[in-house]
Formats: C-alpha cells, sequence, structure tokens
C-alpha cells in the first residue's frame, strides 16, 4: 500500500539505532521483500529495495541494468520477494517482481529474465546436486529453473486437505500466500534440499 503522493510500496523509511530519521524515500518496484547485505563487498551493509540497491543513507547506488531510465507499472511490476545467495564468494538474487522472475549479480546486472503470470515466492536450494531455483506463481503454475535460465520443470504441487477441503476455503489455486514455501536445507551429505510446502491445504515436504 501506499499514500498519496506516493507510490504502490512506498515511501521507505531508514531509521538509525537511535530511532531518528535518516531517509524517507521513494523506489522503483518497492514491495513486500528487501534484502540487506554487504553486496559489494565494500565493508558497508546495502539495501535492495524493488529494484535498486541503496546504502544506509537512502542514496540509490545502482537500478537493475534493464530497467534503468525506464517507468513501470508500480502495482503490477513491484517486488514480491528476494531470494539472495552467494556462490563461491559472488553475490547473486533472484527476484519475484509480479510479473517477471529476475536473476541478477551484485553489480546490477540481470542475468536472465523470464515472463510469468505473477512469480510471487522463490526459494534457491540444491537438486541433484545443483543449484535451482523454485518459483511459485500467485496463478496457474510453478516452475524451477537452473542457474542458467534453463527451465527444468513446471507445474503445480498437490493440494494436501488430510480432513477435507474446509468450506471457508477459496476456490481455485494456488491461494494467494506471501510466504507459501520454506527450504530446509538438508546439508552438505544430501544431493537435494527439501522444499516445506504450505499454500494448498496442510504443509507438507517436497
Amino acid at each position: 500500500c501506499a499514500f498519496p503522493p506516493h507510490s504502490y510500496g512506498n515511501p521507505w523509511t531508514i531509521l538509525n539505532s537511535r530511532f531518528e530519521l535518516v531517509s524517507l524515500q521513494d523506489y522503483m518496484g518497492a514491495g513486500h521483500s528487501v534484502i540487506i547485505d554487504d553486496i559489494n563487498k565494500d565493508g558497508a551493509l546495502e539495501i535492495l529495495i524493488g529494484y535498486q540497491l541503496v546504502d544506509l543513507n537512502g542514496r540509490v547506488l545502482w537500478t537493475l541494468d534493464v530497467l534503468d531510465g525506464k517507468k513501470i507499472d508500480s502495482l503490477e511490476q513491484h517486488v514480491d520477494h528476494i531470494a539472495a545467495f552467494w556462490i563461491d564468494g559472488e553475490w547473486f538474487a533472484s527476484i519475484s517482481g509480479s510479473d517477471k522472475q529476475y536473476f541478477i549479480n551484485a553489480e546490477g546486472r540481470v542475468l536472465w529474465v523470464k515472463d510469468l503470470p505473477h512469480p510471487q515466492f522463490n526459494v534457491i536450494g540444491r537438486h541433484h546436486s545443483e543449484n535451482r531455483i523454485f518459483v511459485a506463481n500467485q496463478r496457474e503454475i510453478m516452475n524451477s529453473f537452473r542457474l542458467d535460465s534453463k527451465e527444468v520443470w513446471q507445474g503445480l504441487l498437490p493440494e494436501n486437505w488430510p480432513m477435507g477441503k474446509p468450506p471457508s476455503a477459496r476456490p481455485g489455486r494456488p491461494i494467494h500466500m506471501i510466504d507459501p514455501l520454506d527450504l530446509v536445507d538438508m546439508g552438505k551429505g544430501s544431493e537435494s534440499d527439501y522444499i516445506v510446502y504450505k499454500e494448498g491445504g496442510w504443509p507438507y515436504l517436497v
């Protein structure tokens, strides 16, 4: 939500440890998820808000290269979820951006992008000993991608209603849940991680 004259998902407030206002700004694609980390390895924390990386004073360090200088629909193209991780000392993130799934690096370069029917949430884990991105879309399908962008699975996980589907459950699926998946890291001794799926009834392990 937002209040006039701000766009959807804005403004974002940065406070210091004394709860003093440091920054109050709008950011492109701001939505429901941020990442705080030393993303550019300069010894200071940065914040990925929407499609922009900002420092702790709220100053924009970069905008995703494919969106820099462009206008977006803040309601239909905001960031729903960010999953970030490090591989061999390099930072990457997978962004579920309402109409597109982005895979980016620490410089704000889009390594690949997929048009999807409202990517809502994603997790990054190991499957058959390689990293993969599992995406839950709000509508229609789920997807699994290798980090080189190849799609390796598309479908819907089954519903799980062991005592019957209650009449209060909304018809159709997937239902719109902000956090439908949790990754279970099975450790280096296992070739695959697990996912707890919570959106189609009682939670279960995949």
